[in-house]
């Protein structure tokens, strides 16, 4: 899943989108206000039909709304294959400087 957000200034909001890739299609998830609803992305052409955004966000909320989500998810263990990623690394880093730490003071000492 992927969220996409576009700015309409005229507005003043942000509409937020889901997008979900299914097979070779791509879908956007929106909601009418009692339903989710699923829209499917021609593969070319114009869209014919308004894309209902999943919610809007007034723009003078927007940064500090998307910070309040992203700690929101933080307090939830939720993170990013990238930060996922870093964690690890980082973890590998110190199990090596810990080994490296003990071979050095074998090292020193004889």
């Amino acid at each position: 899943m992927e969220v996409i957000i576009e700015n309409d200034y005229r507005k003043r909001k942000a509409e937020v989108f889901l997008s979900v890739k299914e097979g070779n299609k791509t879908f956007l998830l929106g909601y009418d206000g009692k339903h989710i609803v699923k829209q499917v992305l021609p593969d070319y052409g114009s869209i014919e039909n308004e894309i209902i955004p999943f919610f809007s966000i007034p723009l003078q909320y927007k940064e500090d709304i998307l910070k309040a989500f992203a700690k929101a998810a933080s307090d939830n263990n939720i993170g990013t294959e990238q930060e996922n990623l870093l964690k690890g690394k980082l973890e590998a880093t110190q199990l090596h400087l810990n080994d490296m730490r003990e071979f050095a003071k074998h090292v020193i000492i004889k």
